[in-house]
């Protein structure tokens, strides 16, 4: 008998794997309930918490009205469009590489020969005159 069917034994015949989980178990819920209260997990209550102090403070409608003045601002005129502008570039760019991969790993291919490859016409490439709209 080896060493693993002695232990599958042991663990079967006493359940140390099945009591340490409870143990475990136990500990997660005497923590929730000292932090927590009762009636709550410690995530519900970070929830809770962070949700009182937005509507005590209103912080996502300040900071949601600071941003909406920034943006109206000529300065944030000016920085909106060079993110537009920048992150279209990297875009473009990804666009490119996947391209490039994809004509690479055509080429490595075992149905297209080196003659075949050599003679085919290449992927058109982006135009960088067409307009984008900038991701989310």
């Amino acid at each position: 008998m080896s060493m693993t069917d002695e232990l599958t034994k042991l663990e079967e015949k006493n359940g140390i794997s099945a009591r340490f989980l409870s143990y475990i178990k136990q500990i997660d819920q005497t923590i929730d309930f000292k932090i927590a209260g009762p009636e709550a997990t410690l995530s519900e209550k970070a929830i809770n918490t962070g949700k009182a102090f937005n509507d005590k403070h209103q912080v996502l409608s300040r900071a949601n009205t600071y941003y909406e003045k920034a943006l109206s601002s000529p300065f944030g005129q000016k920085v909106y469009a060079f993110y537009s502008s920048t992150s279209k570039q990297v875009v473009d760019i990804h666009d490119e590489a996947r391209r490039i991969a994809e004509v690479h790993k055509a080429e490595k291919g075992p149905a297209v020969s080196s003659n075949a490859a050599s003679t085919s016409a290449p992927l058109p490439l982006p135009d960088p005159t067409s307009p984008s709209t900038p991701p989310n």
